[in-house]
């Protein structure tokens, strides 16, 4: 694992290949000359990155030292898609919401409404669910509609 090093207002990382000091002189080899690291403000060594899995986890330098964090769990997805059940837009509407949304899914033509009626979800890329959106966005404002439609977790 290569060592990461300190230097004032950046985070850890590894040792530039070169480096000036403040009278303008250049440092090359900065791993094999400690002199040279003195000089270019790169001579404290970074504590060690923490054991963490890159898959659920993120590690973070927050000035003094590292934070491990959860990353957030994944949105449901159709291949790389996100996808909301449509059971989920029920449960988050209000009942006066749901009656607009069924007298406008009654406006559509056959086949969009069996579109609708006929799958377990919405994804977020199919043309129908961006013409609900708008719809939703229209009928109860951009970020009511929003959480109406978020990804289902």
């Amino acid at each position: 694992m290569t060592d990461l090093y300190l230097r004032p207002g950046l985070d850890p990382q590894p040792l530039p290949i070169d480096a000036y000091d403040e009278n303008g002189r250049i440092w090359t080899d900065l791993a094999g000359s400690a002199e040279g690291r003195e000089a270019t403000g790169w001579n404290e060594l970074a504590p060690a990155k923490p054991v963490f899995d890159p898959a659920t986890q993120a590690v973070t330098w927050d000035g003094s030292a590292w934070a491990v964090s959860d990353l957030p769990p994944p949105e449901p997805t159709v291949g790389s898609r996100p996808i909301t059940f449509k059971n989920d837009v029920w449960r988050r509407c209000s009942e006066e919401q749901a009656g607009v949304i069924d007298t406008e899914l009654t406006k559509l033509g056959t086949r969009q409404r069996r579109m609708w009626e006929d799958a377990q979800y919405l994804d977020h890329a199919d043309p129908l669910v961006m013409m609900l959106k708008a719809q939703m966005t229209a009928a109860f404002g951009e970020s009511e509609a929003a959480r109406i439609l978020a990804p289902s977790e």
